[in-house]
């Protein structure tokens, strides 16, 4: 599964470079980001404890495989002249230009130098088959009982039989080859499924390298971080794998600096200045070269704010049906 390969550009690593994160840049970020999401009741409660730096990466395989059928079609002889006999060509001949876009497309084209003359099968050259509403009887029935009613079929006519539609009477079928090309478009995926969440990687300044190419080979792929080079090469070994010819790939491939975070979050203070419960332990995410924040662990404040109009919403319900209850059983035994 293989098609003339494009000319690969110049080798460009695909490299992020992220400085070493401190432990006062990691804590000025999270209560930038307890800011924003309005948790002020914790800035100054969260401090990262340890912190590993790695990266988050996804990538996209798009492949656009062509592949080549023929099957013979028929159609009503209408007495047409056929052409000379001559050699038809080969389906794999055929010199079909792909699209030029990753997208799936058919095409096809009667062979005309493969038409024959042949009875038609429908009707086995009779051009007239029995009629499908009369049953050949000519009659119809209507009714039930004494109101039944035999009358002559509108369909036929009386006659039992109808024009046959494959070849419209004439008996005969021009049957004839027709090749068809296909171009369907197959994705493959690869990526860390590790918190954060894929999504987050497009508003966090990933970034996004995108090889395009006929065939993407080695040397395509060498353009990557070695850590994604053994990704992409299984990606193209499952494109590979399938039935057909390759005539164009996309490989994307995001890639964003993951900065994973051990954080505690120190309970609230009492007013007599105790704590009110003991300290907690969390993980959160810092990603990309905009340090979004994934932190599960901590909501936003309309989040709780929800969550609080939920339970109260059910607490009343469970009144109300409790009154109810009530009334009912008072009306009951009143």
């Amino acid at each position: 599964m293989s098609a003339d390969a494009a000319t690969p550009a110049a080798p460009v690593c695909l490299v992020l470079e992220r400085p070493e994160p401190d432990g006062d840049g990691i804590a000025r970020r999270i209560e930038r980001h307890l800011i924003a999401i309005g948790r002020n009741d914790l800035r100054g409660r969260v401090h990262p404890i340890d912190w590993v730096l790695s990266h988050h990466d996804h990538l996209a395989l798009e492949t656009l495989a062509e592949t080549r059928v023929s099957y013979r079609a028929a159609f009503p002889f209408d007495g047409q002249e056929l052409p000379d006999a001559v050699g038809a060509p080969e389906l794999e001949d055929l010199l079909v230009p792909p699209p030029s876009t990753l997208e799936e497309r058919t095409w096809r084209v009667p062979v005309e130098e493969t038409r024959t003359i042949e009875e038609c099968p429908g009707c086995e050259g009779a051009g007239r088959v029995t009629c499908g509403r009369c049953g050949g009887d000519g009659e119809t029935t209507s009714g039930f009982g004494k109101d039944k009613k035999t009358s002559r079929c509108g369909r036929c006519a009386g006659s039992g039989n109808v024009q046959c539609s494959s070849c419209e009477g004439s008996g005969k079928v021009l049957e004839l080859r027709i090749d068809e090309v296909r171009w369907e478009v197959h994705q493959d995926f690869d990526g860390d499924e590790a918190p954060p969440p894929y999504h987050l990687l497009h508003g966090a300044g990933a970034t996004v390298e995108v090889i395009e190419s006929d065939d993407l080979r080695e040397e395509h792929l060498e353009r990557l971080e070695p850590d994604l080079v053994e990704k992409a090469r299984a990606l193209v070994a499952t494109a590979d794998a399938r039935d057909g010819t390759v005539r164009r790939q996309r490989l994307r491939v995001t890639y964003a600096p993951v900065l994973e975070v051990r954080y505690r979050l120190d309970p609230a203070t009492r007013p007599d200045g105790e704590p009110d419960g003991p300290a907690t332990e969390g993980r959160l995410w810092i990603v990309g070269t905009t340090e979004q924040v994934y932190a599960p662990g901590i909501r936003r404040t309309w989040m709780n704010l929800f969550i609080a109009l939920v339970i109260v919403f059910a607490l009343l319900n469970v009144m109300l049906v409790g009154f109810l209850l009530a009334a009912a059983v008072g009306v009951a035994f009143g």
